[in-house]
């Protein structure tokens, strides 16, 4: 199965018929059009017919004495859904959006957070947590990683865990562009293509392993959630779209239109436009309905046979 970022682009030029030759679509120029085409148009088609597709969590400890948390760098127009309050991973209660009378009740008071205002791209926490124990969890919509050249990631082909270190063995030397300090995101290569862990800091580093902290890419089971043949990148970066594989010729196609514009061809713009209309509906049709609401029932007919299948 072609899921790389190089097979989205040899397929866009195909589609397009662009001149594979042609400096104007080389691979750093065809991924600047990916991830725009991806981030302004695909993911606003996706969220507009099924918001909660991009629906994630993270986890923010709080600090005794600091009264305010960033947004998530990773969600869609800097928004969430909804923030809770939780301790041991546990939720005690849901924290609401408060108003300006709020700020003036709650100043200088500490305690349990149990509201919240906005500043800028900061959640302002009412009051002010008196202890470094608990967190806040963001629910809210992360957008997919830029792509990169796979070559700039590294494929997984063995996991060691021991001692509080998980050492990944990888198909790619990266130590010439990322060392110890260093954050990377580690990437399922399963569709819908999405991360087991991001902003992962690295531990050491050599030609041929990666370390990191195991607490940083298990589940609460304990697990170590990447597998052998996932990806490791640059965090903020993957080298497979992070969408369901049946979206990728879509992308592809978006590309594809994109390309052709470039080449101010309108016969094979407009009839890449009429394509671009069908695969696009057909994606969204794909996610519509995610979960049935009501499983189909058997309903009997005359003399106990079955007759047909029905909602109750």
């Amino acid at each position: 199965m072609s899921i790389f970022v190089e097979d989205l682009i040899a397929s866009a030029k195909l589609r397009s018929f662009a001149p594979f030759s042609q400096s104007t679509f080389d691979t750093e120029k065809a991924l600047i059009i990916a991830n725009e085409e991806m981030l302004l148009k695909l993911v606003k088609d996706i969220f507009s017919t099924r918001e909660d597709f991009f629906l994630t969590s993270k986890d923010v400890s709080l600090v005794g004495g600091v009264g305010s948390v960033t947004i998530p760098k990773r969600s869609i127009g800097g928004t969430f859904k909804s923030l809770w309050y939780t301790e041991n991973g546990i939720v005690k209660h849901r924290i609401s959006l408060g108003t300006e009378e709020d700020f003036e009740d709650y100043s200088g008071q500490t305690g349990t957070p149990e509201k919240f205002l906005l500043e800028g791209d900061e959640v302002v926490l009412l009051p002010t947590p008196a202890t470094t124990t608990g967190a806040v969890r963001f629910r809210y919509y992360a957008k997919p990683n830029l792509l990169v050249s796979t070559e700039d990631c590294a494929r997984i082909t063995g996991v060691t865990s021991a001692g509080g270190t998980t050492t990944l063995d990888v198909n790619t030397d990266l130590s010439g562009d990322l060392s110890v300090g260093s954050r990377v995101d580690f990437l399922s290569a399963v569709s819908p293509f999405l991360l087991w862990a991001d902003d992962v800091t690295i531990t050491a580093i050599s030609s041929t392993q990666i370390e990191v902290a195991t607490a940083d890419i298990d589940n609460a089971a304990g697990t170590v959630e990447p597998q052998v043949g996932d990806y490791i990148c640059p965090t903020g970066y993957a080298n497979i779209p992070m969408l369901p594989y049946e979206f990728h010729p879509v992308l592809a196609q978006m590309m594809a239109v994109r390309m052709l514009a470039g080449l101010g061809d309108l016969n094979k713009w407009n009839a890449a436009k009429l394509e671009l209309k069908e695969v696009r509906e057909e994606g969204m049709g794909l996610i519509k309905n995610r979960v049935e609401t009501e499983p189909r029932r058997i309903k009997p007919g005359r003399n106990g046979l079955v007759s047909t299948f029905s909602k109750r």
